[in-house]
């Protein structure tokens, strides 16, 4: 009876030893993957900023062209361009009448 139980107990070491390696095994597995959870999200969070910076200079390029474009569009400078393109200024106005074309189709 004592060989059963030197049996037993070396089983049951054997089974405890392997359900520690299993879980060290499933503990340093999940170390690794949040390292590399951490790793990813810093990327991510470097990579919005960047983008937010982009953001901020084109929004502030964008106001720049707005302005200029309104300045460029105002009465007085289209008139200044006109006058410097030697236009005329249109007195009366007149219409072209094309006559219009009847198609008919035989039967």
């Amino acid at each position: 009876m004592k060989k059963r139980k030197k049996f037993k107990r070396k089983n049951k070491f054997k089974i405890e030893n392997f359900i520690l390696k299993k879980g060290l095994i499933f503990l340093i597995f999940l170390v690794i993957l949040y390292i590399y959870q951490f790793y990813f999200l810093a990327q991510k969070i470097a990579i919005l900023k960047e983008k937010s910076k982009r953001l901020e200079v084109l929004t502030k390029e964008k106001d720049k062209l707005e302005i200029t474009l309104s300045q460029a569009t105002s009465l007085e400078n289209l008139r200044k361009l006109l006058a410097n393109l030697n236009f005329e200024k249109i007195e009366k106005i007149e219409y072209l009448k094309v006559p219009s074309i009847k198609v008919v189709k035989k039967q």
